[in-house]
């Protein structure tokens, strides 16, 4: 245990991507202060392992990985799993980051809920314990921006409860709980980020997962999608992890972006529709083949609606049945090329506007994304 004199953060979802990023970032900010993370194990062996497996992914020296505390512990559970030495890490904790959730599109509500509603009840009741035995700079939490769910236009950052319906349960169990956390802003210091989809990093292409809109390229490339069925003129809105990162850290500085809510998004001028995006994949799958001396890639055909319905008898039915079962597939993955969402993010860029911090437009780094994704092989 460490010396109560010693200021400490929190950290969930460490062994996760946002989290995983974070960490480092942490410890460059917070010199002084230990960073606990919150791991799930069954013992201290198991815990020790799942560490070293976090600190070996993430660049950072050998005095930096004396700070970083590997707690036993489960944002289920009341107490976070913390068990006798709950007061006591409240005691010495000073600033709590939030990231864990469960992502995935396809769990049963209540199981959803579980991590991303419950944990984050926990999680908050942590925070006030924290302020009742010491001294709470801030607890910042990570949600997402598409807890706007199928709305439309313009997505306000002050905007939450607009009488929306989610395309998934993610959606609404991350928009609960920023029901939740808006019900403690009087009480207790909270900021909360909405980051639209994450990429790589946009510098070195790093990603330690390969879902969401990694999702389609792998498909595409691996042949497994010779067709892809979309609204093609839809923009994605897609960041950069290391932009996320580096804007959560920068805000969580500042005292006058307390209890409020920041889009880390990348806004229309530096997104990319599907068309664009499809032609950039296939020339950076059929670059990378041709060094390697394999096959090149067809281009998948892009399919709308609009084109079925311009087809006559057996080929019209046939591609309806085919457009709609991969729709499916595709929607279940990938439900952000539905329904086109601008994100306005006035208060991050004025949060930002005395950094260096900017969010790069996807096409100027897709290729780096795309090159580690093809040498990972998307594993």
């Amino acid at each position: 245990m460490l010396n109560n004199n010693q200021p400490a953060i929190l950290l969930t979802g460490a062994s996760g991507f946002l989290a995983g990023e974070l960490l480092p970032r942490l410890l460059k900010q917070y010199k002084e202060s230990i960073i606990y993370i919150l791991l799930r194990a069954e013992n201290e062996i198991e815990l020790v392992s799942r560490r070293e497996k976090i600190l070996d992914f993430i660049d950072i020296d050998s005095k930096d990985k004396n700070r970083v505390v590997a707690l036993a512990g489960n944002i289920e559970k009341e107490d976070l799993g913390l068990g006798s030495e709950y007061n006591t890490i409240a005691s010495q904790v000073n600033e709590i980051y939030h990231s864990a959730a469960n992502t995935r599109f396809d769990q049963p509500l209540e199981k959803a809920r579980s991590i991303n509603y419950v944990g984050t009840e926990n999680i908050l009741r942590f925070a006030q314990q924290v302020k009742k035995l010491g001294h709470l700079v801030r607890y910042n939490h990570v949600s997402t921006a598409y807890v706007a769910g199928n709305r439309v236009g313009i997505v306000k950052e002050t905007e939450l409860d607009c009488e929306q319906s989610f395309f998934n349960t993610y959606e609404q169990s991350k928009y609960e709980s920023e029901m939740l956390l808006r019900k403690a802003f009087d009480e207790l210091p909270i900021t909360v980020y909405r980051p639209s989809i994450i990429a790589g990093d946009s510098i070195s292409g790093r990603t330690p997962h390969f879902y969401v809109i990694y999702e389609p390229m792998k498909w595409i490339y691996f042949g497994q999608l010779t067709f892809l069925p979309c609204q093609p003129e839809l923009k994605l809105d897609i960041v950069p992890i290391d932009y996320v990162c580096d804007a959560i850290v920068a805000i969580a500085q500042q005292a006058n972006t307390v209890n409020q809510t920041f889009h880390l998004t990348a806004g229309p001028d530096k997104s990319i529709n599907m068309y664009e995006m499809v032609d950039s994949c296939i020339r950076e799958f059929n670059d990378y083949n041709k060094e390697i001396g394999k096959e090149l890639i067809a281009r998948p055909e892009i399919i709308t609606p609009n084109l079925i319905e311009n087809m006559e008898g057996t080929m019209r039915k046939r591609s309806e049945q085919l457009f709609h079962r991969a729709w499916q597939q595709i929607q279940r993955h990938m439900p952000y090329i539905i329904s086109e969402k601008v994100f306005d993010d006035s208060a991050t860029r004025k949060a930002l506007s005395n950094t260096k911090i900017s969010c790069p437009a996807f096409r100027d780094y897709l290729p780096v994304v795309v090159r580690y994704a093809l040498k990972k092989e998307f594993r």
